[in-house]
């Protein structure tokens, strides 16, 4: 049980600090109104959870360190979903309802669609 604490407290802390490295590099590279730092973490870590229980599945099935570390922290860390919510509501809040809306289908719809394709693609294989 200790380990399990351990490794999900190690990924989570490494996937916050790299969803806030990418949130402040795009900041830099694209001066814009879309939240592209988060929808690009929340993308990443899609990817991440996607090869890591679709290619990598045997290595994540036992539940044992690399599963508590790389599944629920740094995954858990790295995506987030209160900062996705609350910029979508600062879009529609200041008037950018189309980029709301926007926001919610390409987040939820690229990223559920890259989780599923890599998870199922691979054991189809």
């Amino acid at each position: 049980m200790l380990y399990q604490i351990i490794a999900i407290f190690l990924g989570g802390g490494l996937g916050s600090i790299a969803r806030y490295g990418i949130s402040k590099g795009v900041l830099f590279y694209f001066k814009h109104d879309l939240p592209l730092g988060t929808f690009l973490a929340n993308l990443l870590a899609c990817l991440i959870l996607g090869l890591a229980l679709g290619k990598y599945e045997p290595m994540f099935s036992e539940k044992n360190f690399w599963f508590f570390f790389v599944i629920i922290g740094f995954t858990g860390g790295f995506s987030t979903f209160s900062t996705f919510s609350f910029e979508t509501l600062v879009l529609f809040k200041t008037g950018q309802f189309w980029y709301g809306i926007a926001n919610v289908l390409f987040s939820v719809g690229i990223t559920m669609t890259l989780l599923w394709y890599l998870i199922y693609r691979s054991q189809l294989l």
